[in-house]
């Protein structure tokens, strides 16, 4: 470009514009960037929790999920884009579950004193079962996001496709890899004799071990037994949480918007003019748009480079950017931002001082200033009439449109009803049905004594020539000469056209719009989200004005399009996904542990999970989306996965002989390092994504909010309420046991892993 611009006349220059490539690059260097970091973040993890040659090798089926998922996703036709993308990035901490399952156990068989190989068989033995259920707990929970329905089902199919590739070939790697690799670990014993080097992996790994073990015995264990003891109170305030979570969302605390808010570095200015207008009046306020810009750039300028607005591109005529309108009265202006990662200032009120710079254009139809959003949806307020009267519509868009100006943070409203050319409009007075006149005898007249009628057609050549009749071009050159026209009536009389017909000027519409029959018109606005809530409007119309307005006019109906009919179509179609997500959760868990009640002790977390996702936005300050229900979704099938293997450790203990309290006691204690492990390496592998503020990330941060905080609430569910409610379902059978036969048993006399109630 440098030797191009050197051979260029004075006054030229190329430089690059619209380079798409720059997002491409962007989503490659996040993928990498994360993806290297998170893998960092979760052999550190592995490393203080397990030892080194463990940690290394479960670490190792990171690549290894990675290389199977990109087969599977080949094989299936996918491509490599954003949201796949991300799918891999939040797998980074998922796929690692199975293998710190399989590896913690082994390293449990190893330090209790059992051969390497033989621990490797014993331990990959004891948990692949529960490995295999959790696994497939957490596939049936990304289920539903195939199912979406809308734009957005078609544009989210390709994560949950990602994801489940990645935990498909996780599962065969920690099931029939991992054992292989663990079976030559051996746990040495620290030597003190040996040089400073050698020791100190070993050293730090046993001051780890230390530090794991005080905070089990000395922090965990304690308020554990505390809880185990006082269940009923552990329950009560586990419910607490929950009904004051939904009271800050009930309470408009914690907000719902289709789309989550994201930077942009593109913001276009759109102008319409009446029809009719010339293009040098379209080019003035063109120019005066441009100069405002300019002064926005100097107002907020970057010490780096002083330009906040990088390119200005103008174009008179049309209105190409999504609309493919075209007319002399149309033009928009474009321009485009710095990287959001190198300004302080957002796009939005970039958006809100430019339209403040520009003021009110005189005689301007339209004038709206579009901050485009990532992702499909259409406009936050779109609501259409239909009807067949168009007075009637007219009048109600007006008044739809003052209703909308009425609330805070509503701009840029505006309606279908375009006004289109002057026209002369003909109306019948009744001399002319005395003749046998009908309009369209006007119409096609009129229109011949103009345009003409076609009376003969002439092939010369390769040319067609139509001759046409009309009148001479001294009598149509003006609109008055309409007064000296005759019509002929049925009865072959002559009669001017100002005795049977009215004529006036009048105002057409550019465009008439119909569906199902009806007359439609748009009512459509734009919304600062910091000031107002789309959800919260729509309700509101639909609350009081929508149904008054039918009231007073009768004869329309309304439906929302846009934003909200996304958001009903695309919220219905995943809450029923959800449901039957659900059912598959606690099909596959009622099989695995052979009891009805227990895979409801399990799926308590789910909810809780839910909790902690709702206040996580909360804490961070993010409102949720539909992005942020897509984590939840799936966190519902990762949450459960850490009470699932603590209920089988319960249930073995119970069948080898340990009394109840002690082995619910012991499998919390023996399971509180992988259920941590587990946790901590899901949040490790998705907290630089947490972290990041390119453009490119930003869209699905609120997936990953939802996952992390929503998995680091259910931890705590996990560690604590869950086996308290293991305790509390055997009180109730004890009791159903009392009300049936009069006799209360002790714990062990019940069986909760059984699909029967109580012992024969």
């Amino acid at each position: 470009m440098v030797e191009k611009n050197s051979r260029l006349p004075v006054g030229l220059k190329l430089t690059k514009w619209r380079d798409m490539s720059k997002f491409v690059k962007g989503r490659l260097n996040l993928l990498i960037r994360n993806g290297l970091l998170g893998l960092a973040l979760v052999m550190f993890t592995l490393w203080f929790f397990l030892d080194i040659r463990l940690a290394f090798w479960v670490a190792m089926g990171i690549p290894v999920s990675f290389a199977g998922a990109l087969w599977i996703m080949d094989i299936t036709g996918q491509s490599i884009n954003m949201i796949s993308m991300f799918g891999l990035l939040m797998a980074i901490g998922m796929i690692v579950d199975d293998a710190i399952v399989v590896g913690e156990n082994v390293y449990t068989h190893i330090k209790g004193g059992e051969e390497s190989w033989q621990a490797a068989i014993n331990g990959t033995a004891e948990v692949i079962l529960p490995v295999a259920a959790s696994t497939l707990t957490t596939i049936a929970a990304f289920y539903p996001l195939f199912i979406v329905e809308g734009i957005m089902g078609k544009f989210i199919r390709v994560l949950p496709l990602a994801v489940i590739a990645c935990l498909c070939a996780s599962l065969f790697e920690a099931i029939f890899i991992l054992p292989v690799h663990l079976r030559h670990t051996n746990i040495k014993k620290y030597d003190p004799d040996k040089p400073l080097w050698q020791r100190i992996p070993k050293l730090m790994r046993k001051k780890t071990d230390a530090f794991t073990e005080y905070i089990i015995k000395r922090i965990y264990a304690p308020v554990f037994q505390f809880s185990l003891d006082n269940r009923m109170l552990s329950a009560s305030i586990a419910i607490s949480v929950f009904l004051i979570t939904v009271g800050l969302y009930k309470g408009g605390h914690i907000e719902f918007m289709l789309f989550p808010k994201t930077e942009n570095e593109l913001l276009i200015a759109r102008v319409e003019f009446p029809y009719g207008t010339s293009v040098e009046k379209t080019r003035m306020a063109v120019d005066k748009i441009e100069n405002a810009a300019r002064r926005v750039n100097e107002r907020f300028k970057i010490p780096k480079d002083g330009a906040i607005i990088q390119n200005i591109s103008s174009e008179i005529g049309g209105q190409t950017e999504k609309t493919q309108k075209r007319g002399a009265h149309l033009a928009q202006v474009m321009i485009w931002l710095a990287p959001s990662e190198e300004r302080s200032v957002s796009s939005e009120k970039i958006r809100n001082v430019w339209r403040s710079e520009v003021g009110r254009l005189p005689n301007v139809e339209s004038l709206t200033f579009n901050n485009p959003q990532h992702g499909p949806g259409g406009k936050p307020i779109h609501i259409v009439f239909l009807g067949k009267d168009f007075t009637t519509l007219e009048k109600t868009a007006e008044m739809l449109k003052n209703k909308l100006a009425s609330y805070p943070g509503v701009f840029d409203i505006e309606d279908s009803l375009k006004t289109g050319k002057r026209e002369l409009r003909l109306s019948l007075k009744p001399e002319a049905t005395v003749h046998g006149l009908t309009l369209s005898d006007l119409a096609a007249q009129i229109r011949h004594r103009f345009y003409g009628a076609q009376a003969l057609r002439i092939q010369r050549g390769d040319d067609d020539l139509k001759v046409m009749v009309r009148y001479p071009l001294k009598e149509r050159k003006s609109i008055s000469n309409l007064d000296a026209i005759y019509i002929q009536a049925p009865d072959g009389k002559d009669i001017p056209l100002s005795a049977v017909a009215d004529i006036k000027w009048d105002k057409s519409y550019a465009q008439i719009l119909r569906q199902d029959g009806m007359r439609k018109v748009s009512v459509t606005a734009e919304l600062d989200d910091s000031k107002n809530n789309a959800v919260k409007i729509t309700s509101d119309l639909k609350a009081d004005f929508m149904p008054e307005l039918l009231q007073t006019y009768s004869g329309i109906s309304y439906k929302f399009e846009g934003q909200q009919k996304e958001r009903e179509s695309s919220v219905g179609s995943l809450l029923s996904g959800f449901v039957l997500g659900l059912l598959i959760i606690y099909t596959i868990l009622a099989v695995l542990f052979k009891s009805y009640f227990q895979p409801m002790i399990i799926m308590v977390s789910i909810p809780f999970g839910i909790v902690g996702a709702v206040l996580g936005h909360y804490i961070v300050g993010e409102s949720l989306s539909l992005m942020s229900l897509f984590g939840i979704v799936g966190l519902s099938g990762i949450v459960v996965n850490d009470s699932l293997v603590l209920i089988d450790f319960v249930n073995k203990s119970l069948k080898s002989g340990k009394k109840l309290k002690e082995a619910v006691f012991n499998a919390g204690v023996a399971r509180f390092r992988a259920v941590i492990l587990t946790t901590v390496t899901t949040v490790a592998g998705l907290l630089p994504l947490l972290l990041e503020k390119s453009l490119q990330a930003r869209f699905l941060i609120p997936m990953a909010i939802s996952i992390s905080f929503g998995l680091s609430f259910g931890t705590f569910i996990t560690l604590f309420l869950v086996p308290g409610l293991y305790l509390i379902l055997n009180d109730i059978k004890r009791i159903v046991h009392w009300l049936i036969f009069g006799k209360y048993p002790s714990p062990e006399q019940v069986e909760p892993y059984a699909f029967s109630d109580f012992k024969q």
